[in-house]
């Protein structure tokens, strides 16, 4: 993993992108922007990746699992209950 700063970036850009290596981008020291080579990764492996980040952020379990449902539902809406059966609607 490589740390440079905007500047040095924006300047080299297409360098970082063929050395196929993790570059996180500063802004005066601190970390704004993470670049990741994409890899034919599984699901998991995309999420705990995800994880790892999160943790090295100092983002608590709680935090990413509360986090983690709010993006769910902007992304799928909100959880619907399984409807009941027509024999069961009956009988209610």
């Amino acid at each position: 993993m490589r740390f440079v700063n905007v500047r040095e970036f924006r300047m080299k850009a297409t360098q970082f992108l063929k050395a196929n290596e993790e570059v996180v981008i500063t802004r005066y020291g601190k970390p704004v922007a993470r670049l990741i080579p994409e890899k034919a990764d599984t699901l998991l492996g995309a999420i705990e990746q995800m994880g790892n980040l999160l943790r090295e952020a100092g983002i608590t379990e709680a935090e990413a699992v509360l986090a983690l449902e709010q993006a769910r539902r902007k992304v799928y809406g909100p959880r619907r209950q399984p409807s009941r059966s027509p024999a069961k609607k009956r009988a209610a």
